[in-house]
């Protein structure tokens, strides 16, 4: 089993390595987006073909010891009792215990994103549901609803409706949900939560991209996402606010100069 755990981390950080050397910023934002929602489940199923990644050890007989060596009458059945407590039990209750926790605040945060719809605001923009909550939130969608702070001016509030319909298109709640799910499952592998954050980065650049190949002011843009800075925002949500996680202003210039 040890080895098994330990083959999955090899293989997280080779793929990692991959992405970064070969598909980030070099290809269209789909295969990065697709190569990093299936990155860790790649982690897992590649161990499991038993490809052999370790040099194979010379077979050794077997060698019996009974007791203190002393002699077994025939036909005797010798039994060793088990310990109670192992360090394979141990650890597969940790990770259990760490699967329920984040699968409990995967429902937590879904939960939260409904009670703000409770005496909130509610219409439609191009068949797009806009939630208008008294609740302070940095503007974020989730699947096909966007949801803003009730005071957001109507200036902000288009250019946030244009960069969260970029997410809706592309359908990154999709991508986010599934991959929240495998962090929660893979919870004790780093490199799936390093994933999860590239993830996360992608899909605003993407977002970012379109907003501003669309013609919209790359000044006010920014001004807008520097709004969006505080308030709730759950992980399993495409959030405005992330945009500001991978250095907006340096991303807004580099896309101006595609256009």
């Amino acid at each position: 089993m040890y080895i098994l755990l330990a083959e999955i981390l090899i293989v997280s950080a080779l793929l990692l390595i991959g992405y970064r050397l070969l598909l980030e910023r070099r290809t269209d934002f789909r295969w990065c987006r697709l190569y990093l929602v299936v990155l860790p489940l790649l982690s897992v199923v590649i161990p499991l073909l038993e490809i052999p990644m370790w040099p194979a050890k010379a077979g050794l007989m077997p060698t019996v010891t009974i007791g203190d060596g002393g002699a077994v009458a025939a036909g005797e059945v010798v039994t060793e009792q088990a310990p109670i407590i192992t360090l394979a039990g141990v650890v597969l209750s940790l990770y259990c215990i760490g699967v329920a926790a984040l699968i409990v605040l995967l429902v937590y945060q879904w939960w939260r994103i409904q009670k703000l719809e409770r005496d909130a605001e509610v219409g439609y923009v191009d068949g797009v549901r806009i939630v208008r909550t008294s609740v302070a939130v940095a503007s974020f969608s989730f699947f096909r609803t966007i949801y803003v702070n009730r005071n957001t001016s109507a200036e902000d509030l288009a250019v946030i409706i244009k960069h969260e319909c970029s997410h809706i298109a592309h359908r990154h709640s999709y991508e986010r949900l599934a991959m929240e799910i495998q962090k929660a499952l893979l919870w004790w592998n780093p490199f799936v939560w390093y994933a999860a954050r590239l993830l996360t980065e992608v899909e605003e650049f993407e977002a970012d991209r379109d907003v501003l190949c669309g013609g919209e002011d790359k000044t006010i843009y920014i001004q807008t996402i520097f709004k969006q800075m505080f308030g709730y925002s759950p992980e399993i949500a495409n959030s405005l606010r992330d945009s500001l996680t991978a250095n907006s202003t340096n991303k807004c210039n580099g896309i101006i100069g595609l256009r």
